[in-house]
């Protein structure tokens, strides 16, 4: 049974009611919720060295909001957790990852069994139902049948420290047209950064279109 998540009183409950972080204007998520709340965790056995953290849990709602928890490795006492909120960008590459196509499914990947780590994806759908499934080892895979929990491990690793967000080891380009962007940074395949006009040459911020008409 998924746990009742409590905030502090600038937020309230993750998987009930989270509010839309400031820079994820609510017209930008889905209107349709397939799901309420996502976690993540990651359990590692022998213990990483050095005293770090055996067990991390990184719990997300809909709207984007996120707790990273991380627990001592003998266990005996509370876990440290961090309370934060993803970016605009990142919560519309989460809804295009984490759809009502990806709940269902989500149980049935077949992952193959991976050794070292164990990382498991539970999604509470928006019917109440909770779906799970250990995916390690598509994690590690290359199969294309096991991309989407890839992806969406991917994609929020480097949040679940309770004390800071990490460098994402696998960053992406924005993959939606109309995703704001910069020419540096381009977009994802089959889409251009399209400069928008600016005072100063040359222009760098703009937004993803499409390559062909």
């Amino acid at each position: 049974m998924a746990r009742t998540l409590t905030f502090t009183p600038l937020a309230v409950a993750c998987g009930v009611a989270s509010p839309t972080p400031p820079n994820t204007p609510s017209s930008r998520l889905p209107s349709s919720e397939a799901w309420k709340e996502l976690r993540i965790s990651w359990d590692y056995s022998p213990c990483p060295i050095g005293g770090q953290s055996c067990h991390q849990t990184l719990e997300v709602s809909f709207e984007g909001g996120f707790v990273a928890a991380e627990r001592n490795p003998d266990g005996s006492a509370e876990p440290v957790r961090r309370f934060s909120a993803l970016e605009s960008q990142e919560v519309r590459e989460l809804h295009r990852v984490v759809t009502s196509g990806f709940v269902e499914k989500l149980g049935s990947f077949r992952c193959a069994a991976a050794s070292g780590a164990t990382v498991r994806i539970e999604v509470d759908s928006a019917s109440g139902e909770t779906r799970k499934e250990e995916v390690a080892g598509c994690v590690s895979s290359t199969s294309p049948e096991t991309a989407p929990p890839r992806a969406l491990v991917e994609m929020l690793e480097h949040h679940r420290w309770s004390s800071h967000d990490a460098k994402p080891q696998h960053p992406k380009p924005p993959s939606g047209q109309g995703d704001p962007c910069t020419v540096s940074e381009g977009c994802g395949t089959g889409l251009i950064c399209v400069a928008s006009p600016c005072v100063v040459a040359p222009c760098e911020s703009g937004s993803c279109q499409t390559t062909t008409p």
